[in-house]
């Protein structure tokens, strides 16, 4: 699947024999800073990371038997004090999914743990 981000949307996208056939197309609140997915150990599919440009962030995940974009967790990763990068904002996920880590500050990593089921903890 080809997943797009398109400023406040989110398209999911379906590549075969024929070329792109849209699948999903959700609005997010907010422009997408930071798009990333991970496969958490025992999972089937890849859930996405996203942080929009005012530090608010989504794990979202695919429900296949509804068909339907679930979320999986969600918050806010600004801090009241620093200096916002002058690039954007970079997001890392951890190969092993023990972590998600921004850098969205001058001098400052934000790290927020996840469980071994890809859970924020």
């Amino acid at each position: 699947n080809l997943v797009v981000a398109k400023g406040t949307r989110l398209e999911v996208h379906l590549v075969d024999d024929n070329g792109l056939t849209l699948l999903i197309d959700v609005p997010i609140f907010g422009t997408v800073s930071v798009l990333r997915d991970f496969r958490p150990a025992g999972e089937s599919l890849d859930r996405l990371w996203l942080v929009t440009e005012r530090h608010r962030f989504c794990v979202l995940g695919f429900d296949a038997s509804s068909g339907k974009i679930v979320t999986h967790a969600k918050g806010d990763v600004q801090d009241p004090v620093g200096q916002s990068v002058e690039y954007g904002g970079l997001g890392l996920v951890d190969p092993l999914c023990r972590c998600l880590a921004l850098h969205l500050y001058e001098g400052l990593l934000k790290v927020l743990p996840m469980d071994p089921r890809g859970h924020l903890k």
